[in-house]
């Protein structure tokens, strides 16, 4: 019986650098983005609040989690995979509301390497009122004379395992190349990965790894190093906060 998918692991880094043509009214205010992809605690989160300025909101927030993308083999096409975005109005001690929504798609972002500087065009949220502190006609205005606000943003898809084999990295000295890739090769289209010899049994359960005991359990320097967070870290984490 063949296989009608491909399932791939991989770890998304996100990372949310501002939200611009904002409507001029919101200048003074503060807002935050949320993101969500999927029911997962760890794969949700949100930015500080970030005071508008000149209409931009700038945040520099990094979010890390993992994500399974399916390939479907016949097609040779990836299964939709959302990554939801709110842009909330922050006004304590008023709840905050939602302004805007957006939603990626991280099947559009599939190939193994992928680093990508974006802007993602926000509709208005049907919830959000447009209660502000100037009357609605001057931001009626201003949204007319002005283009839509957008999120910028970077997406890195780095992918770890295929079919449940972990991906090795063959280094540039050929010997050391030859013994990391013992379980041979994994074709995904027209690109070859060299993969672990056993199947990787954490990788099995959907998405059960964060980032953060992934880059543990895999151990790797490189990992080490970067640090990577799960998502559910970083609000009470100092280093995520936008200045």
């Amino acid at each position: 019986k063949m296989k009608k998918k491909d399932e791939i692991k991989t770890n998304i880094t996100f990372f949310i650098k501002s939200v611009f043509n904002l409507p001029s009214d919101l200048n003074d205010q503060s807002v935050y983005v949320a993101y969500k992809r999927g029911s997962k605690k760890s794969n949700q989160g949100k930015t500080e609040p970030s005071s508008v300025v000149s209409s931009i909101a700038t945040f520099g927030t990094n979010a890390v989690f993992p994500a399974t993308l399916f390939r479907n083999i016949k097609t040779q096409k990836f299964e939709s995979k959302k990554l939801d975005i709110e842009i909330f109005l922050y006004s304590p001690p008023k709840k905050p509301t939602v302004l805007y929504t957006g939603t990626l798609d991280l099947a559009d972002f599939s190939s193994p390497q992928s680093s990508i500087s974006l802007t993602l065009p926000l509709s208005k949220s049907s919830k959000s009122s447009s209660k502000s502190s100037k009357s609605s006609k001057d931001s009626k205005d201003s949204a007319s004379n002005s283009k839509e606000p957008s999120l910028k943003y970077d997406l890195i898809v780095k992918w770890t395992h295929i079919n449940k084999k972990k991906i090795v990295e063959s280094s540039g000295n050929g010997k050391e190349g030859e013994n990391k890739g013992k379980g041979g090769k994994v074709k995904v289209g027209d690109q070859e990965f060299d993969v672990a010899s056993e199947s990787d049994a954490g990788a099995s359960d959907e998405e059960a790894t964060t980032a953060g005991e992934m880059s543990e359990k895999e151990g790797s320097d490189e990992d080490e190093e970067k640090g990577s967070k799960g998502a559910s870290d970083f609000e009470e984490d100092d280093e995520f906060k936008a200045e």
